[in-house]
């Protein structure tokens, strides 16, 4: 028969519990109630508990320790307030402390699950896979029954070479509870491994097949269907893993990826990736992936069969096409590039990710002018990021339109830096500097070279030279410092270019020996009409 209290407490603990979940004032409310039944029962752990759950959560750790130690002073010999007590220091890095408290704990009281669970899954992230053994072995003499505990037994004698053992335990534990996933994943991977991919199959394919199977489960399912083979099954369930949007862990999601390059390496499996991806029944990330196997593998064919296809939806496969520009650029065919483009041009404006990747592909290959056409297109839409004004000033600059790529350049620095600003100041203030207006692009320079600032280029270092140096020589009369100061400026420009030589950097010391040749000339002049 329940206890009306207890009935009673855990009712208040639960309600605290759902307050909590709702923002401030709901933490605030669940902690009146909790503090208050605290003070009228001191002698209960459970509200106690609660509090110190809501607080760690609500980042006060300090103060749920200050509790938990002050309740244990009185109640010393609470199990459940010293196996929290070492969850707590656990989770402020206090490793140690906390398997000290815990193993205290589970000496006093050996029967305690939630010490013994927690101590199981610190040594396992620890890798202390002997001592594993022993704490699931003493832990499973006072819950024989308990699924974790005899997954972790079954693990254990796995790593020891006992593959029977441990597909013995898993079948017990399904003879139980046989919807209980882990142990469906475990034991059907382990099955497929030791090529009994029957029973496999129909372990994790019955489950795998209805809508909500979960991304762990799905990513089981695509390999075991493809240790068994089973290659379009494979991509099926693989194409739903990628699809998923409720997994928190990367560990599938990566394993999920390693399977999927497996498969492709299947020759067959080539009709099925297209047909999935064809259909658009892949997410961006699996089309990404595609993009990336084909080209490393490397596979031109392939690779121009999956770029034809996410071509054609740039909306849908944004961040693929993103990917094939950014970090496989170099194969691209540029004549069906130019299709693309014509046919193409209002869908990838509308996609800053793509138009920014676009640009910057015409950019490196040296096509200025399209690159520029297609850059200014976009330029004024809400999110343009300040480095791709950059890539459009500096094309602008290229093709000879020096007035609209300063405005560029002011129009980027308007905007929320994202690294570029210091790349962008530079470039405006060197170009202001060779039309004469060294003062302004001094100004301009600001900090370009601050702490925690980047330029993007070395090219961008002989700008800053160069400015530094007009500004220096307006501030000299004399004749042969002036040639001196140019000379050493100019030596310092030439060691820059050739650590990473450009045909940028031969252009910038052109333009600087130029301006120089002027303002030598004028001082020269001046020097002689004295005399």
């Amino acid at each position: 028969m329940t206890n009306p209290e207890t009935s009673r407490i855990e009712t208040l603990v639960n309600k605290a519990r759902k307050l909590a979940r709702q923002g401030e004032d709901g933490v605030a409310e669940a902690r009146r109630l909790l503090e208050q039944e605290i003070r009228s029962e001191p002698n209960e752990y459970l509200p106690l508990d609660a509090e110190v759950e809501i607080l760690v959560r609500n980042q006060d750790a300090d103060l749920a320790r200050q509790l938990l130690e002050e309740f244990l002073r009185w109640h010393p010999n609470t199990a459940d307030a010293s196996a929290r007590l070492s969850w707590l220091m656990w989770e402020v890095g206090e490793r140690e402390e906390a398997i000290a408290e815990v193993r205290a704990t589970l000496a006093r009281q050996p029967d305690h699950l939630g010490a013994r669970l927690w101590l199981i899954e610190w040594m396992e992230e620890q890798r202390e896979t002997e001592a594993l053994r022993t704490v699931a072995e003493e832990g499973l003499k006072h819950h024989p029954l308990n699924n974790k505990l005899q997954m972790v037994w079954a693990a254990t004698e796995l790593r020891r070479g006992n593959a029977n053992a441990s597909i013995e335990i898993y079948r017990e534990i399904l003879s139980r509870d046989p919807d209980w996933m882990p142990a469906l994943r475990a034991l059907s991977l382990l099955l497929s491994r030791r090529k009994q991919h029957d029973e496999a199959v129909r372990l994790i394919g019955e489950r795998a097949e209805k809508t909500d199977a979960g991304l762990k489960t799905l990513c089981c399912a695509t390999e075991v269907f493809f240790q068994g083979t089973n290659v379009r099954q494979a991509l099926e369930f693989a194409a739903r893993a990628a699809n998923h949007k409720n997994g928190n862990s990367k560990e599938p999601q990566r394993k999920l990826v390693e399977t999927i390059f497996r498969i492709l390496r299947l020759e067959d499996s080539k009709p099925f990736v297209f047909e999935l991806l064809e259909s658009r029944g892949v997410c961006d990330e699996f089309a990404s992936a595609l993009v990336d196997h084909f080209a490393a593998v490397p596979d031109q064919q392939g690779f121009d069969r999956v770029l034809d296809t996410i071509a054609k939806h740039p909306a849908h496969f944004s961040s693929a096409l993103e990917n094939s520009l950014t970090n496989h650029g170099a194969i691209w065919n540029r004549r069906f590039f130019d299709e693309w483009l014509k046919n193409r041009h209002n869908e990838i404006t509308g996609n800053l990710r793509v138009w920014a990747a676009v640009g910057k592909w015409l950019f490196d290959r040296g096509d200025f002018q399209s690159a520029a056409d297609v850059l200014q297109r976009g330029r004024n839409r809400k999110g343009v990021k300040p480095a791709t004004l950059l890539v459009l000033g500096t094309a602008l600059e290229r093709i000879g339109r020096d007035s609209e790529s300063n405005q560029v350049y002011r129009d980027a620095l308007q905007l929320k830096t994202d690294g570029a600003e210091s790349s962008i100041r530079a470039r405006l203030a060197f170009n202001l500097a060779i039309d004469g207006y060294e003062a302004t692009g001094h100004l301009i320079l600001d900090d370009c070279t601050s702490e925690g600032k980047k330029l993007a280029e070395p090219d961008d270092l002989i700008r800053i030279f160069a400015v530094e140096t007009f500004m220096t020589a307006h501030r000299l009369n004399d004749f042969h410092q002036l040639r001196e100061l140019y000379a050493q400026t100019s030596e310092h420009m030439k060691r820059i270019s050739q650590e990473r030589p450009s045909p940028e950097a031969e252009r910038l010391i052109h333009a600087y020996n130029q301006r120089w040749s002027y303002l030598l000339s004028i001082h020269g002049s001046a020097t002689q009409t004295s005399k």
